[in-house]
């Protein structure tokens, strides 16, 4: 019998090298940028990967090369090597990395100071999410429960902004994280409808109002307002109602009134009505605002 050697080249290019690695060690510091190239052969047109690798560190399939700011500590003889794999028309070779990388003993992990936010539908919002402490490392944030319809947090700045489209009365639960580690915190937001930042001025004409409020969710609980009306010689006339039934009439005034007006449970709809010059006459004018108790 006759043994024929055939050549690794034969079928595949690269030299005929399946990808291969040096075996080596690395150390590095948590929250301190690192890098890392492979040391080895057949890595012409290779795609590499490596794993499993320290939160805050990511292999670049191209050139192989280990980068990032690690997040945790990392101890070869309890989170294990790191393995090594690269890919060419030849095959798929393996090594393995012993990385270590030191705890940052004076690293300050980020707090959150949760401060309510507020807003109002239909109005332009902007919410920065506030730290009680200057963290080590950039902090990254993140939603980790819906945030108020119309509204998005910017991942690198911390800020939640937008223009919100619904009532909303809840918490939402916010992440902060650093290379040292992270912050979870619940954070109350109360979204109130329009008529909650209800401010009306007509300095001259004869023009009345009429507008219907969705404050779904605005008032689940029976819950004030607050209204502020003024009218002057030619008289004019409040109507508020809710759901339909009215809970609140001025009568035909021409004078200034302040309200205490309580919405009752369940409340999905207020209709705001201003009926001009209910006495006759012409050219009147009125000024009107409404605000919500807190919840």
């Amino acid at each position: 019998m006759t043994l024929v050697l055939k050549s690794a080249s034969c079928g595949c290019s690269h030299g005929g090298l399946v990808p291969y690695f040096l075996s080596e060690s690395r150390s590095g510091t948590q929250c301190t940028y690192f890098s890392y190239g492979f040391s080895g052969g057949g890595f012409t047109g290779a795609v590499f990967n490596a794993y499993p690798l320290p939160s805050g560190l990511t292999v670049d399939g191209v050139t192989g090369f280990i980068t990032g700011t690690p997040n945790e500590a990392w101890d070869p003889g309890v989170d294990g090597t790191i393995t090594l794999q690269g890919t060419n028309s030849c095959g798929t070779g393996y090594g393995t990395f012993t990385l270590t990388i030191a705890a940052d003993t004076g690293c300050t992990v980020p707090i959150i100071n949760p401060i309510a936010g507020e807003g109002t539908v239909g109005t332009a919002l902007s919410y920065s999410i506030a730290l009680s402490n200057t963290p080590t490392g950039t902090p990254v944030y993140s939603a980790d429960t819906a945030l108020p319809s119309g509204l998005t947090l910017n991942t690198s700045t911390g800020v939640i902004s937008g223009t919100p489209t619904a009532v909303f009365h809840d918490t939402v639960t916010i992440t902060v994280t650093t290379c040292c580690g992270s912050d979870t915190d619940d954070i109350q937001f109360d979204i109130g409808s329009a008529l909650c930042a209800l401010t009306l001025d007509t300095s001259g004409g004869d023009s009345g109002y009429d507008q219907t409020f969705d404050v779904t969710g605005d008032f689940a609980a029976a819950r004030d307002i607050y209204v502020g009306l003024e009218t002057y010689t030619i008289k004019d006339q409040l109507l508020i109602d809710a759901n339909g039934s009215n809970i609140y009439d001025s009568g035909c005034i021409g004078a200034q009134v302040t309200p205490t007006v309580n919405v009752p449970s369940g409340t999905t709809s207020v209709r705001v009505r201003i009926i001009p010059l209910c006495d006759g006459g012409s050219g009147t004018a009125w000024i009107l605002s409404i605000t919500c108790a807190s919840l």
